[in-house]
C-alpha cells in the first residue's frame, strides 16, 4: 500500500499535528529501486530535506519496521513510535515472506492483478465486506502499483535492513 491508505487518518492527525506522509522506496510515486538500499536512511534524509528535528513517526505492517529501524539508529530524532501489525526489517528476508511474495509475483503474471487483489478483498482481516470505499482505495492502490508485483517487490528484496 501507498500513502494513500493513510487518507483517512491524515485528516484527523493535520487537525493537531503537522503531519507527513510519503511513499517509501518502490512504491506509490516514488522510484523504483534499482539496487539495494535502505528504507530507514530514505527517511533519515527525508527529515534532513524537510528540517525536522524530531518527531512522532506512526507505522502500520512494514511501515512500523521502518519505523523500528529508524528509532535504533536515529533515537535522537524520535519523539515517539506509534507501531501498528508491525514486524521487524529482518523479516523482508524471512524465507516464508519471501516465497509468499513470490507466490503473488507468479499468481500477479499468470492470473493478473485483478486475481490478486481479489483475495486480499476477500481476506476479512484487511478489510470488512461492507466497507466499500476502503475496497475501492485498496483495489486502486493495487491497480497502481502492479509494477511492484510483477517485478518480484523489490520493495522488500532490494532492501537493506539493519
Amino acid at each position: 500500500m501507498d500513502r494513500r491508505a493513510w487518507d483517512g487518518q491524515f485528516e484527523a492527525f493535520a487537525r493537531d499535528y503537522k503531519v507527513i506522509r510519503y511513499d517509501v522506496r518502490g512504491i506509490g510515486k516514488s522510484a523504483r529501486p534499482d539496487g539495494p538500499f535502505s528504507h530507514s536512511r530514505d527517511l533519515f534524509e527525508l527529515f534532513q530535506f524537510l528540517n525536522i528535528d524530531r518527531a512522532h513517526i506512526v507505522g502500520l505492517s512494514v511501515g512500523g519496521a521502518i519505523a523500528i529501524d529508524f528509532a535504533i539508529e536515529h533515537p535522537e530524532k524520535v519523539d515517539g513510535l506509534i507501531l501498528a501489525a508491525s514486524g521487524v526489517s529482518d523479516d523482508s528476508k524471512a524465507e516464508a515472506n519471501v516465497h509468499g511474495l513470490m507466490t503473488l509475483s507468479t499468481m500477479t503474471k499468470t492470473e493478473g492483478i485483478e486475481h490478486v487483489i481479489k483475495l486480499v478483498l476477500d481476506t476479512p482481516f484487511v478489510v470488512s465486506p461492507g466497507n466499500e470505499r476502503a475496497r475501492e482505495r485498496i483495489r486502486q492502490i493495487y491497480l497502481d502499483n502492479r509494477d511492484v508485483f510483477e517485478s518480484g517487490f523489490p520493495i522488500y528484496l532490494q532492501w537493506e535492513a539493519i
